[in-house]
Formats: structure tokens, sequence, C-alpha cells
């Protein structure tokens, strides 16, 4: 059998493939909780991981990488089970365990919202910017779940 007949095979079986069928809203609850624990865990280790240019100008690039896996995370989630509320529970269950490490304790080691030094700056950027991700991340799937949905009308 030559390679052109294998892929005109597979190609009519793809064609033929059922529909995905999204998960149970269990299963959407169940990982969602358990991708906002793992990005909360992650982004609050490396959130202060910061570059220190000069002594006055620094890049917190440790908060931005954990509210780019915020955003990623609510994204795959939220595509994966086709509804924009799993994705908000990634952000809400993220945003939780960091208020939780940041305010539960007083005199946590964990620096949040003190703008004058530069750990606290990547602190709060962290902390609102888990939110900021999960906003934005609502935006972009709804209006790719909108699309596909006009498409498969079409």
């Amino acid at each position: 059998m030559s390679f052109f007949t294998t892929f005109r095979r597979h190609d009519r079986l793809t064609e033929q493939a059922p529909a995905r069928v999204a998960p149970t809203p269990a299963n959407s609850v169940l990982t969602a909780i358990c991708l906002g624990l793992l990005t909360g865990f992650a982004g609050t280790m490396y959130h202060a991981f910061i570059w220190h240019i000069t002594p006055d100008i620094y890049l917190p690039w440790g908060a931005v990488l954990g509210i780019l896996l915020v955003f990623c995370a609510a994204t795959w989630c939220s595509l994966r089970a086709e509804k924009t509320w799993a994705g908000s529970l990634v952000g809400v269950v993220a945003f939780m365990l960091i208020a939780v490490f940041g305010f539960a304790k007083t005199g946590s080691v964990l620096v949040l919202l003190n703008p004058v030094v530069p750990v606290g700056v990547a602190g709060t950027l962290w902390l609102l910017g888990t939110m900021a991700a999960t906003a934005v991340s609502n935006v972009v799937v709804g209006r790719s779940l909108r699309r596909r949905t006009q498409r498969v009308q079409k």
C-alpha cells in the first residue's frame, strides 16, 4: 500500500469520525479546581523572580509568567469544557489560594500590596493579574465559542 493510499484512507476515516463530546460539568469543575490550585501554587512560587536591570528599574518576570500561566490554563479549561465558567473557576481558585497565602497569617512572608519594594510590586501584580488574566481569557473564549457556533450553524 502506498503512502497516498494510506493518506486517503486516513482522510476518509477522519471525515466520518463522530463529533467530540464536551466533558460533564462535574469533570469540568474538578479540572478547573485542579488547574487553579496548580497555577496558584506555581505562580506564587515564581512571582518573586525579579530581574533588576538597575537599582531603580526592574522587571517582575516571574509574576508575568504566573499571570500567563493562569491565562493559558483558564483558556484551555474553558475551550475544553466549552463553557466560560470553567475558566472563571480556574482564576477564582488561583486568586483565593493567593489570598490565603498572603492574608491568612499575620506577619506572612509573602509581601502583598506594598508598592515601595520590588517584591511588593510583584506580589500586587500577581494578585490582581490573576483576575485580569481570567477576565481576558473569558473574552477570548467567548468570542471563540461564538465563532465556532456560527460556523456549525451555517
